[in-house]
C-alpha cells in the first residue's frame, strides 16, 4: 500500500505541537528529512525517552520514509549532551545497517526550534514567515516518525506522549506505567546578555539594539536613482556564536516606509556573512568578495564582537536595486529585481541579531 495513504488512514499528525497532517507534509519533495530530537524546552523528556526506548523503530521509520518517498538524506538532530540517546540510536543504526545520520548540536536555547534546527543541520536560513521546505527541508518530530512506523504496521494514531514535571513538588498516584528520571537543577543555565545600548542616537538615525531575530529595525531609507551610502558601527554580543549574529539589510516597499508597515512587500534579506535570499517574486543575484585580511569566519565573528565599521551603498536603476554591503573584509554585492507593477517607495532597513548598531550616517 502507498505510504502516504497508510499515514492518512492511520490519522498521523505532527506530535510537536501544531498537529499538522503528516501525510500532507510528506507529499513534498525535499532534499533532506530532519528529525528534531533536540527538546526545545530544558525540562522536556518525551523525545529523549523515545530515542532511548524506541530507537530501532525511529531509525527504521526514517529509513522507510526516505526510501519510499525518494528523499536523498535523513538525519536525526539531537544535543551532544544526550549521551544515552546517542548510544541507543548509534546501536540501532548499526544493527539495521541504516543510512540515517546523527547530527549532534550544542546545548543552547532554543536549539529545538524548527528554524534553528534547519540552520544547524543544513547551514540554510528559513526566510521570515517561511517554512523549512523553502530551503529544501522537512522537519518532523521524533514521536511523529514513530507513529508513521506504527501506521505501516496498521496501528492507528490514538496516543500521544507527554512529559510531567515540576519544581519543589511531589506527584503521585499516576494511573499508568511511567518511567521516572531525576532532572538536573538547571538543564540550561540562564544567560545574561551584555547589552551595549548607551544612547538612542549617535548618528543621523537612532541606534539599534538588535537583541533578537527580527526584533529591531531602522526606519526605511528610500533607494532612488541617486546613490545612497550608509555607514555604521557594529558590535556583536559576546554571547554571539553564529555568523548571522551580525547586521543585515532588508529590501522592501511600503507606503509608510516601515518594515511590516502599510502595504508592506519584502524583496530580499542580505546578511553580513555573505548570505542572502529573496522573499518576494523578484530575482536575486549575489557576488561575494573577501579582502586579503580575511582569514576565517571564526576570526570574522570575533572581530564583530570587538566592534567593526560597516557600510551599505545602494542605487536604483529602473526596477533593479544594486546593493553593496561591506563588513570587516567581507563584501556582498546584490542585484534585486523589483516587480514592474510596484509604485511604492523601495527602501532599505538595517537590522540584525545579537548585535548593536550605532553611529548610523546617511549620505
Amino acid at each position: 500500500m502507498d505510504l502516504i495513504k497508510q499515514i492518512f488512514d492511520s490519522g498521523v499528525v505532527g506530535c510537536g505541537g501544531a498537529g499538522f497532517p503528516t501525510h500532507v507534509k510528506l507529499k513534498a519533495s525535499p532534499e533532506i528529512l530532519i528529525i528534531n530530537g533536540a527538546e526545545c524546552e530544558p525540562l522536556l523528556r518525551t523525545d529523549r525517552y523515545l530515542m532511548i526506548h524506541e530507537a530501532e523503530k525511529l531509525v527504521s521509520g526514517v529509513d522507510l520514509i526516505c526510501r519510499e518517498l525518494s528523499i536523498p538524506e535523513g538525519r536525526i538532530a539531537l544535543k551532544k549532551t544526550y549521551t544515552k540517546e546517542i548510544e541507543a540510536l548509534t546501536a540501532a543504526i548499526e544493527k539495521l545497517h541504516s543510512k540515517v545520520q546523527l547530527h549532534l548540536m550544542d546545548s543552547f536555547y532554543p536549539a529545538g526550534d524548527e528554524q534553528v534546527v534547519v540552520y544547524e543541520v543544513t547551514g540554510k536560513v528559513v526566510p521570515p514567515a517561511g517554512i523549512p521546505l523553502d530551503v529544501g527541508a522537512i522537519v518532523d518530530n521524533v514521536a511523529t516518525i514513530i507513529a508513521v512506523a506504527d501506521a505501516v504496521s496498521g496501528i492507528p494514531f490514538t496516543e500521544k506522549y507527554l512529559t510531567v514535571t515540576g519544581e519543589n513538588c511531589s506527584m503521585w498516584d499516576f494511573k499508568d506505567q511511567l518511567e521516572y528520571e531525576a532532572v538536573e537543577e538547571a538543564a540550561i543555565k540562564p544567560v545574561q546578555l551584555t547589552k551595549y545600548y548607551t544612547e538612542t542616537k549617535t548618528g543621523d538615525i537612532p541606534n539599534l539594539d538588535c537583541f533578537g531575530w527580527w526584533t529591531t529595525h531602522s526606519d526605511g531609507i528610500e533607494v532612488t536613482e541617486k546613490p545612497v551610502c550608509i555607514t555604521f558601527d557594529t558590535i556583536s554580543y559576546q554571547q554571539a556564536k553564529e555568523n548571522w549574529h551580525t547586521p543585515l539589510i532588508v529590501v522592501f516597499s511600503a507606503f509608510d516606509k516601515l518594515v511590516n508597515g502599510v502595504l508592506y512587500d519584502e524583496y530580499a534579506v542580505i546578511r553580513s556573512d555573505a548570505y542572502a535570499w529573496n522573499a518576494g517574486a523578484g530575482a536575486l543575484e549575489t557576488e561575494t568578495a573577501f579582502e586579503s585580511k580575511w582569514t576565517s569566519w571564526d576570526q570574522w565573528l570575533q572581530d564583530n564582537k570587538n566592534g567593526v565599521k560597516a557600510s551599505v551603498t545602494a542605487v536604483r536603476q529602473e526596477n533593479t536595486i544594486l546593493i553593496t554591503l561591506e563588513n570587516d573584509g567581507v563584501t556582498i554585492e546584490t542585484q534585486v529585481q523589483i516587480p514592474m507593477e510596484k509604485n511604492l517607495p523601495v527602501c532599505l532597513s538595517l537590522s540584525g541579531e545579537l548585535c548593536y548598531i550605532s553611529n548610523i550616517r546617511i549620505k
